[in-house]
């Protein structure tokens, strides 16, 4: 990354400098000109390290490093346009200046996208490029967040050991995620099993020993082998952008904005299923016209109506391509014996109701393309949880009644993690995930995940 940022902040200004010069000075480049552009490159690298741009902490884990790629090259060309300005001498125009730093934004982006996907993929599903870990806490504390560390290779952790607190004598091995992980010490012990074992991190899930005080001892102790502490408090299913962190005379506290459902949000996002149902109808007509005469010399009719449960719990009609038989409906008290679904559900990997086109149809979600008409006429959105049947929103207990607190979507967390693959808890839990926590920025994050998820076919039948 930092030969790549080197590369970029070198490259982009000494390229516009030498367009200018073509035009203001005869193809001839002042010395000053190449100083200064010298100079605005070694600037910027500074920035970008000061902002820990390239912090192990923050690369390949969401969208703070991309921030502080931005505020670097802000700092950087306001700099720049001071230095043009007490100096007087101005070897690019505002035009150019304005250019180099939207064009050198965008490759500094693009590379941290592509060092991410490189680290990512290979390297951290290979065991490299981690943080090693020493978590602390209870059995059932530990065995949580294993699981969720595992599941988000962008954490980038490794558990290497577990200190348990509450732990049955002589217990050696804790069992969580398919691994058995080594019960190294007690939570006393932290510190010295941490260090002898060259951990770069110990995670304490819960509370921190002894109040305030243990914490700061606990802290300091770390701090003279080099290692990180990290908190992970019990707070779950709750985004980043929920959370503001502050400090009061040195205590840390966690401010958690309730989940909001404001109007002026709502009405952007009722704007973007407009235009995206509106132009995906555009988009899609003819091939859906082909589909559905496909189906009807195929097998019958080619739209299939359905009652599903929307937003706040009023019923509508999902509109679908027809993938099964036509008489599927009646034949389903046969095969519930050999329902494969989780929960309420109902999923069979190898329906025989399955029409021979419609399985390619669901294999690539194009069963769900007439669902846009849905969305335009307000029943759906783009992107929410999936929309139940009656009896299945009729067996919903708990806080599950919740998912049906916003409208259901044609997309959504669960169908860009899995789909059918899921367990009935993994996709309540994400559908009540995305109703606490919804933006306009996240529905735009998984409608771009929804591509390449519809692309892999996972989890599809």
């Amino acid at each position: 990354m930092l030969i790549s940022d080197a590369a970029i902040v070198t490259i982009a200004p000494a390229t516009a400098l030498a367009a200018e010069a073509r035009a203001a000075f005869q193809g001839a480049v002042p010395v000053r000109g190449v100083v200064l552009c010298v100079a605005v490159a070694c600037v910027w690298q500074l920035l970008l390290e000061l902002n820990g741009s390239r912090d192990h902490r923050v690369f390949g884990t969401g969208t703070a490093e991309l921030r502080r790629v931005a505020k670097s090259t802000v700092q950087a060309f306001t700099c720049v346009s001071f230095v043009f300005l007490l100096s007087g001498f101005m070897p690019l125009t505002h035009t150019a200046v304005g250019a180099v730093a939207l064009a050198s934004s965008v490759l500094l982006v693009v590379s941290r996208i592509f060092w991410r996907a490189v680290l990512l993929r290979p390297d951290r599903r290979r065991g490299a490029a981690l943080t090693r870990c020493l978590l602390v806490g209870s059995p059932s504390e530990a065995r949580y967040a294993i699981e969720q560390l595992a599941s988000d290779a962008t954490a980038g952790c490794s558990v290497i050991g577990v200190a348990l607190r509450d732990a049955p004598p002589g217990q050696r091995f804790l069992l969580a995620n398919g691994e058995a992980l080594p019960v190294l010490c007690a939570p006393e012990q932290a510190v010295a099993t941490a260090a002898a074992s060259r951990a770069d991190a110990v995670i304490f899930v819960g509370a921190l020993p002894d109040g305030h005080d243990g914490a700061q001892d606990l802290s300091w102790a770390l701090s003279d082998h080099a290692i990180d502490l990290i908190v992970a408090p019990l707070l779950t299913g709750i985004s980043s952008n929920r959370v503001h962190l502050r400090a009061v005379e040195g205590m840390p506290l966690a401010h958690i904005r309730a989940p909001r459902l404001d109007s002026a949000p709502l009405a952007a996002k009722r704007c973007m299923d407009i235009v995206g149902a509106a132009a995906g109808l555009l988009l899609f007509g003819p091939l859906l016209a082909v589909l559905a005469l496909l189906i009807r010399r195929d097998s019958g009719p080619a739209l299939f109506r359905q009652t599903r449960i929307g937003a706040n719990g009023r019923a509508f009609d999902v509109l679908k391509l027809r993938t099964m038989a036509v008489d599927a409906e009646a034949r389903l008290p046969l095969l519930q014996a050999l329902n494969e679904g989780a929960g309420p559900l109902f999923k069979m990997e190898h329906d025989p109701r399955i029409t021979r086109i419609g399985r390619l149809l669901r294999k690539y979600s194009l069963d769900e393309l007439p669902q846009l008409w849905n969305v335009l006429r307000g029943e759906m959105s783009l992107v929410g949880p999936r929309p139940p049947l009656p009896h299945e929103a009729a067996e919903y207990v708990g806080h599950t009644p919740r998912r049906l607190l916003v409208k259901p979507g044609m997309t959504g967390l669960w169908q860009v993690s899995g789909r059918s693959e899921l367990s009935w808890e993994q996709s309540v839990r994400l559908d009540l995930d995305y109703v606490q926590n919804w933006s306009l920025a996240r529905d735009l994050t998984i409608l771009a995940r929804t591509v390449p998820a519809v692309v892999r076919a996972k989890g599809a039948y």
